[in-house]
């Protein structure tokens, strides 16, 4: 009966430990998340060790954009966790070496963990004060994930066909785009190409090459997007005996019913596509006007400087032309419908 006895409290001490044991949260499995603090910020992290190794079995180093650490039962008996020398990555930047740091394994640690649904609780830390890198001046743009310029097309009117050495592209307002290489970051321009815009009716329009304007800054920025436009104006073929484009039936010719149900029609959709480029090309304006005034607006110093360079008086005033022409087109097809309804 006492032997009975004694091996009932035994179990009870034994589970009683163990409830302890799980309360004070020793039991989980628990994992520190070490995510870098750097500015600018983005940067991966390895293990200055785990480089080396992969250095000597001829492999290529892996980073990864945080480094995990399961925590021991001899860092739990001693209350502290070591984090090894860490290498800072980043693409455009010289390599930071972190020396090793102590992370105390208190009261509110273990009160800081999140289950992250597979067993395992997880602890995150950064280090408070933001590492500074320094820009590599050897680099030159990622292929990994290069800025890309994007050109918007358009003409006056719209709808012609683009041809960007010699390849048809689409037609306007029509939208192609490059990847941005180190020569051109070097140059501080990009060359478009020569660039023909064709409508029927109109006298072919050809650039020899349109170059934009690149802030070498940007090599050090990722997966950007640079949006320019340019604008074309196409003047009549008078050569070719075909007027493309009337506001309105001569007002002496008399039209029958049907026909003039069609030119209804006609007068009402060309009014809508008048306005819609009309709003467009006020938005266009408006945005151009902004750029050039206020750059300091925008948060990011590289983006700024772009659009500043992008953004001059010359493209202000090249919009303020295409707002014009789109407010005039707006009142002939107004003029067009008023000469249907009569």
């Amino acid at each position: 009966m006492e032997q009975q006895t004694n091996t009932h409290i035994r179990s009870i001490g034994f589970i009683l430990f163990i409830s302890l044991f799980t309360v004070a949260g020793c039991t989980s499995v628990h994992v520190v998340e070490f995510w870098p603090n750097t500015d600018p910020p983005g940067a991966h992290v390895a293990t200055t060790e785990g480089i080396k190794n992969a250095k000597d079995r001829g492999a290529i180093p892996l980073s990864s954009d945080k480094w995990w650490h399961f925590i021991s039962e001899e860092e739990r008996r001693q209350g502290a966790a070591i984090l090894p020398e860490f290498v800072i990555e980043k693409a455009g930047y010289l390599d930071y070496t972190m020396q090793p740091a102590r992370i105390t394994l208190d009261e509110a640690f273990w009160k800081s963990g999140a289950d992250n649904g597979r067993g395992q609780i997880v602890h995150s830390v950064r280090n408070t004060v933001a590492i500074h890198l320094e820009r590599n001046p050897d680099f030159w743009g990622s292929s990994d994930n290069p800025n890309k310029l994007y050109l918007t097309i358009n003409s006056e009117p719209p709808g012609a066909r683009v041809y960007i050495m010699g390849k048809l592209f689409g037609t306007t307002p029509c939208e192609v785009w490059w990847n941005l290489m180190p020569e051109q970051y070097k140059l501080g321009s990009i060359s478009c190409g020569t660039v023909v815009v064709v409508k029927e009716g109109y006298a072919p329009h050809e650039e020899q090459s349109i170059v934009v304007p690149i802030y070498p800054e940007l090599r050090y920025e990722q997966g950007k997007r640079i949006d320019v436009a340019k604008l074309f104006m196409l003047s009549r073929d008078q050569s070719s005996g075909v007027i493309a484009s009337q506001p309105y039936q001569n007002s002496e010719t008399s039209l029958s019913a049907g026909s003039k149900e069609q030119e209804k029609a006609a007068a009402k959709a060309e009014y809508e596509q008048a306005l819609a480029a009309y709003e467009k090309a006020l938005q266009e304006y408006n945005d151009t006007k902004t750029l050039v005034n206020a750059p300091k607006a925008y948060p990011h110093p590289a983006l700024g400087v772009l659009m500043k360079s992008v953004a001059e008086p010359s493209l202000l005033a090249e919009k303020e032309k295409a707002l014009e022409i789109a407010k005039q087109r707006l009142e002939r097809a107004k003029d067009r419908i008023n000469h249907a309804e009569w």
